[in-house]
């Protein structure tokens, strides 16, 4: 098996990024990580992070941070050993879906703002997002309806075994990995079809998404031309789809870096760092659509257009943190004040 070798000019931490909550079909094993999109088999690890000498660009990207404290991901670099498949040494499908052209010294400079982003992304310096299959990532966010990680992932395998195709990596132990079925494959599936995978009552709702789509009525191409307000309100128009899994769809497959997907974790943060209690019960976060769109609109305000990295450094502290954040609420008084 030929691998290829990629450089990045910042900390890429790969664990951080596949468990974070953002994608669901990446496993270790045997020093690799494996996945597969696009039809792709990825098998990717992490060769050596190591600081920047002081005449490489890394180093003076670090200079750019505000802040020292959180400098970390910045005067360091990457450095991969990926292997792709069928199509071999695919170093353009690497660039894409892990985004490598993103401006990490940019994005953390916007959204390290106070004490906890600061703490955040030192935490977990390297947490980096992904450009996933709009298709998919629609599918899978309809599957986390009142569901759980393992679950959901468990879930989206059933139905790309079911529908999608088998492909064997031969030069790599036989690995075999189903791709994501697109809706033209799902298009003869039934509802009670769905439903016999374990997919419940969600079966319903991406039934109808897969109708829509087979239909033209809705083009993620469009959407991805869109403003971030457009392509969200016409995702909504989806049955099942809520704000908070319209943000999903827009942050983590149509690159509107705006988009701030909130659930019990991003709101609890958000009550807990940045406002005064504002009594939204974790029970009725579906039915406080107002509430929580004080919340997005705040993010997208404090954090700016990279909101959705800040979303998923605060998702992931909060829920890996089991008492809350140690953090003044004082920001949001004096935001007030200034304004």
């Amino acid at each position: 098996m030929n691998k290829m070798k990629i450089e990045v000019p910042y900390i890429y931490n790969l664990e951080h990024t596949f468990r974070c909550g953002q994608a669901f079909r990446w496993k270790f094993e045997n020093g690799f990580w494996n996945g597969i999109t696009r039809g792709e088999i990825i098998l990717i690890r992490t060769v050596s992070i190591s600081k920047c000498s002081s005449d490489e660009p890394c180093n003076e990207l670090s200079n750019a941070s505000s802040h020292e404290t959180s400098n970390e991901p910045l005067n360091q670099k990457t450095k991969f050993e990926f292997f792709t498949y069928p199509k071999k040494d695919n170093i353009s499908l690497i660039r894409s879906y892990f985004r490598l052209e993103d401006n990490m010294p940019e994005i953390l400079k916007s959204i390290e703002k106070d004490q906890i982003m600061i703490d955040a992304i030192k935490k977990y310096a390297g947490l980096h997002l992904l450009r996933q299959e709009p298709f998919e990532t629609l599918i899978t966010y309809l599957l986390s309806i009142q569901s759980s990680i393992p679950i959901i992932s468990k879930n989206v395998e059933r139905l790309s075994q079911e529908y999608g195709k088998r492909i064997e990596c031969k030069d790599y132990n036989g690995l075999v990995r189903y791709s994501f079925p697109n809706a033209e494959d799902l298009k003869g599936a039934s509802e009670n079809e769905l439903r016999s995978l374990g997919l419940g009552f969600r079966a319903k709702w991406i039934k109808n998404a897969i109708d829509v789509v087979n239909s033209g009525k809705l083009d993620f191409e469009d959407l991805r031309e869109m403003n971030y307000h457009e392509a969200r309100a016409r995702l909504m128009e989806l049955k099942g789809v809520g704000p908070k899994i319209a943000d999903c769809v827009l942050l983590f497959s149509l690159d509107k870096l705006e988009a701030f997907p909130i659930d019990r974790w991003v709101k609890r943060i958000m009550e807990e760092e940045y406002f005064e209690r504002l009594n939204l019960s974790d029970k009725n976060l579906g039915m406080k659509n107002i509430r929580l769109k004080e919340l997005g609109d705040f993010a997208r305000d404090y954090f700016g257009k990279y909101a959705g990295y800040a979303q998923e450094y605060l998702f992931y502290y909060r829920r890996t943190t089991k008492s809350k954040c140690k953090n003044s609420k004082e920001v949001i008084k004096n935001k007030s004040k200034k304004e």
